[in-house]
């Protein structure tokens, strides 16, 4: 159960950790368009 538990909070802090990773790629690819080259 204790495991259990533990896997679940893994794979909500994982998916938060990866919506802020998506969030910040997001924001460099819009800054990179916005960039004159």
């Amino acid at each position: 159960m204790g495991f259990f538990l533990s896997v679940m909070v893994q794979t909500a802090t994982g998916r938060l950790f990866l919506t802020r990773r998506e969030k910040i790629k997001m924001a460099e690819k819009t800054a990179a368009l916005q960039r004159p080259f």
